[in-house]
């Protein structure tokens, strides 16, 4: 006796036509009822909840790739029907039209929709089915091209896209419904500011983390956060009030900024900086590993451990220097400390230009040609941007950025640095010592022009390290432009 064989689907987007699409219950209440009135019984049931049958589906449809198997491996036998509610809830695509028509056509297998039922083996009934199947497709591709344009005008005025993000609430016409405002979350917005200083201070993304999860408070998800997630929140300019779309910007945003663009631009550039990322592994966690050079072929010193114990800075290329690693440490950080205890150590590391609604505008836009600069190896790398490309690019951008930093006249300052300064050397130690090892890194490469090092002799103990550890300070024009590369 021939069964009956319910396929049910229903996506889950209706678009304004929510709530008049048939549910996937109502669609299996149908096929019953069909059932009862034939007489047939019913061999199975396949449902695709929340799944597109159109070409532009992003999730595969397992119930109707199963039906399709049924119908191959001789389980749906000649004479059964497949039913389905429309043709739409079957296929919107006509190659999967095709594929089902071809496999029913060959197995004698009946189709129902619409109130009719179709033989594959006839051709007025394949001809009809076709336009239908036309019919479907042509309706996926209209909503389709309806949602990218109501997408394409949201972006442009500024409107936000179906998710919230982190750091804003929105607020809706209680009459209409319609979305009315996005504004900064009071409890959110300050933990997205807390997350862009911390980067621009040079922290790690592992102690924000952990001091977020250590204070409990939620990830854009409710969960605990990670270190990825930081990543994209700072990479991401709708932080900026700029309204995305498909990774181009599309203009402002109807939210305000959470963060200015000095600031945005910066923790770009550090995130994007190789040396961090280098950093970033387990070999950097010594103060001066890759930023000592050794006095004879001018390479990075590296530490090692000792089979003594103790730690020791070493040449691997040549292995002309091998020195422990704690004296040289505590010299270079006695020389910092009372370095920025000195009078003149605010002009030479804090001297900042008056605050401007012009200068603002200057630190923003030499922010974000430097961090597009930072950007561009990776992209040539990638295969994204050319050689000339990057030629042309840096051709553009380097006499702006030279021309702005003529015009506002004065030394970026790096927050590390600036904080550091203070009346005594027991003061700076304090503020010294409550640093990450990555900022005290940072510290020492924007203070220090030169850390040579060189043996302390044969045989030779307890040798103050001044006799072999050479430091120039940074020059007044190098700091200026350190730190102005450190800011952004």
């Amino acid at each position: 006796m021939p069964q009956l064989w319910i396929y049910a689907r229903k996506s889950s987007y209706q678009g304004k036509k929510r709530g008049r699409g048939r549910s996937v219950a109502e669609q299996l209440d149908a096929g019953h009822m069909f059932a009862e009135d034939e007489g047939l019984s019913i061999g199975d049931t396949y449902v695709d909840d929340d799944r597109s049958a159109s070409a532009f589906r992003t999730k595969g449809r397992e119930e109707f790739e199963r039906l399709i198997g049924d119908i191959e491996a001789g389980r749906i036998e000649r004479g059964d029907t497949v039913w389905a509610y429309q043709s739409s809830r079957l296929q919107r695509d006509l190659r999967v039209y095709v594929q089902l028509r071809d496999v029913c056509r060959e197995a004698g297998v009946l189709w129902h929709y619409n109130g009719r039922t179709y033989d594959l083996s006839k051709r007025e009934d394949r001809r009809s089915s076709a336009y239908d199947a036309i019919s479907a497709e042509d309706q996926a591709d209209e909503l389709s091209e309806g949602v990218r344009r109501a997408l394409r005008a949201n972006a442009r005025r500024g409107r936000p896209h179906a998710w919230g993000l982190y750091g804003y609430k929105r607020l809706y016409d209680s009459a209409t419904g319609e979305l009315d405002q996005v504004l900064p979350d009071p409890e959110q917005a300050p933990i997205v500011e807390e997350i862009f200083q911390a980067l621009k201070a040079h922290r790690s993304l592992a102690s924000i983390v952990d001091g977020l999860n250590a204070r409990g408070v939620p990830s854009p998800k409710g969960k605990t956060w990670g270190a990825t997630q930081i990543r994209q929140m700072a990479v991401n300019p709708s932080y900026i009030g700029v309204r995305m779309h498909n990774g181009q910007e599309a203009g402002r945003a109807m939210w305000p900024p959470l963060v200015d663009e000095a600031t945005f631009y910066a923790v770009k550039a550090i995130l994007g900086d190789p040396a961090r990322r280098t950093n970033e592994g387990n070999a950097v966690k010594h103060l001066l590993t890759g930023t000592s050079t050794c006095f004879r072929c001018e390479g990075p010193l590296w530490a090692h451990p000792h089979h003594s114990g103790y730690r020791q800075y070493w040449c691997e290329s040549g292995r002309h220097v091998s020195v422990k690693a704690d004296p040289v440490d505590d010299h270079v950080t006695g020389l910092l400390v009372r370095r920025l205890a000195r009078k003149d150590a605010a002009r030479l590391f804090a001297v900042k230009p008056r605050e401007t609604d012009r200068t603002k505008k200057l630190m923003a836009d030499v922010a974000r040609w430097k961090a597009e600069l930072a950007e561009a190896p990776r992209l040539v790398k990638a295969g994204k941007l050319s050689a000339v490309g990057l030629a042309g690019l840096e051709g553009a951008l380097l006499p702006e950025i030279e021309k702005a930093e003529r015009q506002l006249g004065a030394a970026r300052v790096n927050p590390l640095l600036a904080q550091l300064i203070r009346p005594t050397p027991e003061e700076v130690f304090a503020v010294w010592s409550g640093l990450e090892l990555r900022q005290q890194r940072t510290v020492v490469r924007a203070a220090f022009d030169v850390i040579e090092v060189s043996s302390p002799g044969q045989g030779r103990r307890n040798v103050d390290p001044a006799e072999y550890v050479r430091t120039e300070f940074t020059s007044a024009s190098t700091a200026r432009r350190r730190a102005a590369v450190a800011e952004a």
